[in-house]
């Protein structure tokens, strides 16, 4: 038995380890949006019907949750003629 403010564990849980309350709740999330794809379709062409704007906006948040966010990064030097590179790619843990 382990003394009050000990862990078994000393070290913690990993960094960016997900519990597992986390991941069935994901895990049931996606099954509600793959089941759902042809209605959310349907509640988009319907709510653009009334609000585009708001149909755009509701389809780029549910984007986030499938594209890679992607992040620019500016890193200037000089080449033999002085030009500025700017090297844009993504964040890490993205696929590539």
């Amino acid at each position: 038995m382990f003394k009050k403010g000990e862990s078994g564990n000393q070290n913690g849980r990993p960094k960016g380890a997900k519990d597992k309350t986390t991941s069935e709740i994901r895990e049931v999330f996606k099954e509600i949006v793959e089941g759902n794809l042809n209605n959310i379709d349907t509640w988009l062409k319907d709510i653009a019907t009334e609000n585009p704007a708001k149909a755009i906006e509701l389809f780029l948040k549910l984007s986030e949750f499938i594209l890679p966010k992607l992040k620019s990064i500016d890193l200037t030097t000089s080449d033999e003629d002085n030009q500025t590179i700017i090297v844009i790619g993504p964040q890490k843990g993205d696929a590539l």
